[in-house]
């Protein structure tokens, strides 16, 4: 008999050790809460894409264009605990791009729609971040998302220059 209370005992430490819960609540933007994974890497598979001979030396020189570059290339590599600080950081080195002085040839509407939508993506993260139940590959998706609209706006500046 003690011997069953015994086994009984150990099952059940067990269980209760071993399934730890993978979610926390914590405070999303200040007031509200929400489930979120709980410290999960992210690590994203992407190239990059390279600006071109003729491109670089311009771009090189123009700093809010690389600071938000080195941001978004740090998130291919994070995990869900630093990512809410990234994107906010990501938020403002945007905003500082998009009121800074684009180069000559790259003040056109298409170029400065790609970095809006750019800005968008990041504000799409933020809010699936805001919600109950989101997946790191939902997390995933749209990290990538932001890397691709990066990327995209260095085809533009590529395709403006010539390759």
């Amino acid at each position: 008999m003690k011997n069953i209370f015994l086994n009984i005992f150990l099952i059940t430490f067990v269980l209760f050790t071993s399934c730890k819960d993978k979610t926390k609540t914590i405070p999303i933007n200040g007031s509200s809460t929400s489930e979120v994974i709980l410290k999960q890497e992210i690590n994203i598979d992407y190239a990059p894409i390279y600006l071109s001979p003729k491109a670089k030396p311009i771009i090189s020189n123009w700093k809010e264009y690389i600071d938000v570059q080195k941001k978004v290339y740090d998130l291919k590599n994070t995990d869900t605990v630093k990512l809410n600080e990234q994107l906010d950081e990501l938020d403002d080195l945007i905003s500082k791009l998009l009121n800074s002085q684009f180069p000559t040839k790259l003040q056109t509407h298409l170029f400065e729609r790609k970095l809006y939508l750019l800005g968008e993506s990041v504000s799409d993260l933020r809010n699936l971040l805001g919600k109950e139940n989101i997946s790191i590959d939902d997390i995933k998706k749209r990290v990538f998302k932001i890397i691709e609209d990066y990327s995209s706006s260095k085809n533009q500046i590529n395709a403006i220059y010539g390759g």
